[in-house]
């Protein structure tokens, strides 16, 4: 048995809280909309883009700096990756999930890709990875707690769990709490 660690550390940089200003911004129903964009669009789609981009000016316009940098400074110290001295316990954790123990989905942001030939990429905490779509339309709506070996329906029990365990790693999934 081999255990290899590597530890990176990186400050955010303005990029990157821009990102989560922008992220919390747009995050009205009003931005929630599928709109196509493709060569076949309508007249009328440039003129919403541009709706939508003046609204998102004017909450970014609006927003309390003050409070955005306390926000994104609490952010920093509770986001998925940061370690408060858990982290080998957490792994010890996933890896005892069975098919009976309950999962949910985090609070962590998970951009949903297009389905490319069967496959839908997503993002969380910067990981990309590319899923079967089912599984990605599984975890786009999953809302209640599910034992890990139902999670994906018609998957056998235990590669659906082994699944689940690769995405509680991922911050997707947590065990729910008793």
């Amino acid at each position: 048995m081999s255990l290899h660690l590597s530890i990176m550390m990186r400050p955010r940089m303005w990029k990157d809280l821009l990102r989560e200003t922008f992220e919390q911004a747009a995050s009205g129903p009003e931005f929630n909309q599928y709109p196509h964009i493709g060569a076949l669009r309508d007249a009328g789609t440039e003129a919403l883009f541009r709706q939508k981009i003046a609204a998102l000016a004017a909450r970014m316009d609006a927003l309390d700096s003050g409070a955005e940098l306390d926000r994104l400074a609490e952010l920093g110290r509770t986001m998925p990756g940061s370690s408060h001295g858990t982290t080998f316990q957490t792994i010890a954790e996933t890896d005892r999930i069975t098919p009976s123990v309950l999962l949910r989905r985090t609070a962590a942001v998970v951009e949903f890709g297009a389905n490319d030939g069967g496959r839908t990429q997503m993002t969380v905490n910067g990981h990309k990875i590319a899923v079967p779509t089912p599984v990605a339309e599984t975890l786009a709506g999953l809302e209640a707690d599910v034992p890990a070996g139902d999670i994906f329906p018609g998957v056998d029990p235990e590669r659906a769990t082994k699944a689940a365990q690769g995405l509680t790693r991922l911050g997707v999934l947590e065990v729910a709490p008793h």
